[in-house]
Formats: C-alpha cells, structure tokens, sequence
C-alpha cells in the first residue's frame, strides 16, 4: 500500500523539493502553504494520511494543529504526524501530546533519506491497521533515523540547539 503524504509547509521551496522526493519514491503527494488550510484538510479527510508538519505556520501554527487533532477522545486521530522544525522548542501541551500519540519529530535540516525512512515507517504502519477512520495509528512500530526525535519525557522540551 502507497499512502498519501500531506506536506504542510509555508516554504514553496521546502514543499517543492519534498514533493520531488516523495513523488519520486512512489507517494501520492498533496500540499498544503498554511495552517488553517492544512487543519480543514486534515479534519475532513475520509482516508488516513502521512502528514509533515511545519510547527511554525502562518494563520495556524503546527503545536495548534497536532492540539486540535488529539483533543478529542471520541473522534481518534487516524493520521500519522511527523513535525518538522528548525530550533523552535515544542510546549509543554504539545510535548506531552506528541508523547501519548507517538509524533515523531524531524529537525530541520534533514536529509532526504531521514524523510524517506519515516514516510516508509509510517506508511507500513498504517497499512498494518484496520482501515476504518475511527481507529487511531500509533507511530509505535516506527523505526527513526538519527536525526529523528520522537519525545519520550512529558516534562523535556524538544529543540534544535
């Protein structure tokens, strides 16, 4: 199974060059520039999708997004998140959230490869959940390249030094 990957991202050159990469590795690719757009997407799509995440977004910034997706216990978050950030430090909420539902963290700049072992990783891990949009899939099976971050400690902050 070939999942779809959202690039949530406000850098047309960012979304450029991942859009190239993933397309190339035989992904479905959709975009998105900003935050509330991204958000609308997310919370009306009827299949999972991979997403990388900006955490600094205009109109809505990527913490925000990753809050109002794992807000409510009745409606389960059937995607998989991987934020993407560049020295921005995540809140003590959103760390504590990216805890309990396994988002990986991917520091800005990555290598194309880094991306690409994640994108796999949380492809097969979705295709090894039952399909229907009410069950949530956890990134616990994912294996993380080095750069990769995934926050173990509810009390740490994540940041790029």
């Amino acid at each position: 199974m070939t999942s779809t990957v959202l690039v949530v991202d406000d850098e047309p050159d960012i979304r450029e060059v991942v859009h190239i990469a993933l397309t190339d590795a035989g992904y479905v690719v959709r975009e998105c520039g900003d935050g509330l757009e991204a958000l609308n997407l997310l919370t009306t799509s009827a299949e999972p999708l991979i997403v990388l995440l900006d955490l600094m977004l205009p109109r809505m910034d990527g913490n925000e997004i990753i809050k109002t997706l794992f807000s409510d216990p009745d409606q389960p978050c059937m995607h998989c998140i991987i934020a993407t950030t560049a020295n921005y430090r995540l809140s003590h909420s959103i760390t504590t959230q990216s805890y309990a539902h396994q988002v990986a963290i991917l520091h800005k700049p990555f290598e194309i490869t880094e991306l690409l072992a994640l994108v796999e990783a949380a492809d097969h891990a979705l295709a090894s959940h039952p399909r229907p949009s009410e069950v949530p899939v956890p990134l616990t099976t994912l294996r993380y390249p080095d750069n990769a971050q995934v926050v173990r400690d509810a009390e740490s902050s994540v940041s790029s030094e």
